[in-house]
């Protein structure tokens, strides 16, 4: 694991205070949004409310075209998922550039604001694949991910979502809520460290507490570890985000034509 810089950006927050972001900082970050099997009507739905908000944005499907520097991509999709409540996917390779980590929280956040049930955040999706010495993994990237070069500083989550979320209103709301979190985490919190960690079997849980720079209780806590010893391959959030208001539901955030006071 590479050391990270130092945690100094990690501020508290009001929860009584909103947050304000205008369409137009918004529009600074060229939005993708792709669809990855979606029905028809649905997709379209959601275009045409983030249309009307204002936003600016290219869309594409199956991930064509997206390869694309410096952009923010959200993919819907509505056929992996069969459960209730829905799955975000972050990114799978822990050593992306961009700000992927802090978008999936981002969406996360928003979704909980807007009452959409979020059953978990993973760093990939479920899938087998053998590596080069025949070891296989039970996750894999999604393919918004491969498409993207490594090498790219862009932005991507994957929301998958679930049997119940299918009105278009309060996922375009969410897709906007969780772009001015975003906004407003990339101006005002961003300390250039990892804010998910896709940890595999087997790994010391101090090893990644230390990595974050927090105690094994703190990442005990607000990962719900079982065993403060070893981890299963799972997805680890940074304890630290938790004092981030881009990713606390509770703290409002608002949409305004021009850029106005935040926290």
């Amino acid at each position: 694991m590479e050391d990270l810089q130092d945690n100094n950006n990690f501020h508290s927050f009001d929860s009584s205070e909103s947050v304000q972001v205008s369409i137009d900082e918004i529009n600074d970050m060229h939005v993708i949004l792709n669809d990855s099997d979606c029905s028809d009507t649905f997709f379209d739905d959601v275009c045409s409310f983030l249309s009307n908000q204002g936003l600016h944005f290219d869309i594409t499907r199956n991930s064509i075209d997206i390869d694309e520097d410096d952009y923010t991509i959200i993919t819907l999709d509505q056929q992996y998922n069969s459960g209730f409540g829905s799955l975000i996917f972050a990114p799978f390779d822990n050593t992306r550039l961009g700000d992927s980590d802090s978008l999936a929280l981002a969406v996360m956040a928003a979704m909980k604001q807007n009452e959409i049930v979020v059953d978990d955040i993973i760093s990939g999706k479920v899938g087998f694949r053998a590596d080069d010495v025949g070891n296989v993994s039970t996750l894999v990237p999604t393919e918004a991910e491969e498409k993207i070069d490594v090498g790219k500083s862009t932005s991507f989550v994957t929301i998958s979502l679930g049997t119940q979320n299918t009105n278009f209103e309060m996922v375009g709301r969410s897709i906007i809520n969780a772009l001015m979190r975003q906004k407003y985490y990339l101006d005002h919190f961003d300390s250039h460290t990892d804010l998910l960690y896709r940890a595999d079997s087997g790994e010391a849980v101090p090893m990644v507490a230390e990595y974050f720079g927090s105690t094994v209780d703190e990442l005990s806590d607000v990962n719900n570890l079982k065993d403060q010893n070893t981890l299963e391959a799972q997805t680890i959030i940074n304890p630290n985000a938790r004092n981030i208001a881009s990713f606390n539901s509770s703290i409002i955030f608002q949409l305004v034509e021009e850029k106005s006071k935040s926290l």
